[in-house]
């Protein structure tokens, strides 16, 4: 009988995976096809999945290229990260979100240009804790991932906001059209972020990480909004994110829009298009999360004080322009004057997630290997100072340095500290 015939790292797969796998594909017509699986990506690129690229090869010479998306098995960092959680995120964005969003669009008639892309989904493993995804593999059609190292150009921050604010439209459009349904997938995400504060080990690991930040940057007009950012962030916890039926909380935000969650089109050597991927923390929230986290962390503070009142003018209308081909717009749905008001309201949530980010990804490619073994042992969760940065080689503190204090800057320039 004609059968599959998995190479590479296929040890890497369960039983389970290999057997899903095996259904996905053979009821895309593989029946007795090479399939080779190779680990994709470098250590720090993704602390909560193992991440596969999976060829298929067809009998006309051609290949199915897959990217497939593994949850850890390891019972501490399953946990502490709510893995279970965050793969039923992902699960429902790409199988019951993100479809409903391209029938809408469809629907309405919305040119190629305008449309919101996204990697198809083959199939979901739900099965703990061996969740997997199969996702289409956008590198095939010249979809590549920048330097996260890098900071973001003026043109390339309006290419993800184009994409955010048709992402959030759709939501909007969702809500207007099939408020029942938006209503009943908005319960299905859990925030992760909501679990992590709530937890004593986080609030003891993030103090260690704080503690270390004031030092580091050593100067007293930093201190005070420092040693309070945990605070604030409980706080807008406990009065907006975990509480979905506020106004503010209007639309599935993506939750981790960064470079290594973002893939570009690149023409003449510049990118021309982007799409986002990685929902795990997809959530209701405010649509100014998105915004402010990747403009953010993603860009510097000589473009944010040249650009930031351009970047969010120029995210509105392009909100309006997505919601008009629905015969809605953007100051009927959300205000500018509201869409302000939570710009700054939400900016000390938001800055506290700045920080800790900053500090898993300034670390060098070893140091990054180094946390994600900790993150899998118990040392994890009985030893605060594994979320410090003091320990981090002086290239490392510089780069966390240089970034915490652009952010903070930024802050106090535009009035939200």
């Amino acid at each position: 009988m004609a059968s599959l015939q998995l190479e590479g790292d296929v040890d890497s797969l369960h039983s389970l995976q290999q057997q899903f796998l095996r259904d996905v594909l053979d009821k895309r017509g593989f029946k007795n096809n090479r399939v080779i699986i190779k680990t994709l990506g470098k250590a720090g690129d993704n602390f909560m999945a193992n991440v596969k690229r999976i060829t298929v090869e067809k009998e006309d010479g051609g290949v199915l290229n897959i990217v497939a998306k593994l949850a850890t098995t390891v019972e501490i960092t399953r946990l502490t990260m709510s893995i279970k959680q965050v793969f039923e995120n992902e699960r429902v964005v790409y199988q019951l979100l993100l479809p409903k969003f391209r029938k809408l669009q469809n629907e309405a008639g919305v040119p190629k240009e305008d449309l919101f892309h996204f990697p198809e989904c083959y199939g979901a493993l739900t099965e703990a804790p061996y969740e997997m995804i199969l996702l289409e593999d956008l590198n095939v059609y010249g979809y590549v991932m920048l330097d996260k190292q890098k900071y973001f150009s003026d043109e390339v921050v309006k290419l993800v906001l184009k994409d955010l604010a048709t992402y959030h439209a759709l939501s909007f459009v969702l809500k207007q059209k099939e408020p029942a349904y938006y209503e009943d997938l908005k319960l299905k995400f859990f925030s992760s972020w909501s679990q992590g504060l709530k937890q004593e080990m986080f609030k003891n690991s993030y103090t260690v990480l704080l503690n270390d930040t004031i030092s580091i940057l050593d100067e007293d007009k930093y201190t005070n909004i420092l040693k309070d950012v945990f605070s604030k962030m409980r706080d807008h916890d406990a009065n907006v994110i975990s509480k979905p039926s506020l106004p503010t909380n209007s639309i599935i935000q993506h939750g981790d829009a960064w470079t290594n969650n973002l893939l570009f089109l690149l023409r003449d050597e510049k990118p021309a298009e982007c799409i986002l991927i990685d929902y795990q923390m997809a959530t209701p929230a405010s649509p100014v999360n998105d915004l402010l986290f990747m403009i953010f962390y993603c860009t510097d503070y000589a473009a944010r004080r040249t650009h930031y009142e351009d970047w969010i003018s120029y995210y509105y209308s392009q909100l309006d322009r997505s919601l008009n081909y629905f015969g809605l717009r953007a100051h009927t749905v959300y205000p500018r004057d509201q869409h302000s008001r939570e710009l700054k309201s939400h900016s000390a949530f938001i800055l506290g997630l700045l920080i800790l980010f900053s500090s898993m990804n300034a670390r060098s490619s070893d140091e990054a290997a180094e946390m994600k073994d900790l993150m899998q042992s118990e040392k994890f969760v009985k030893d605060p100072d594994v979320m410090g940065v003091s320990h981090l080689s002086p290239k490392s503190l510089a780069l966390f340095k240089s970034k915490v204090k652009g952010i903070l800057d930024s802050y106090y320039d535009l009035g939200y500290i």
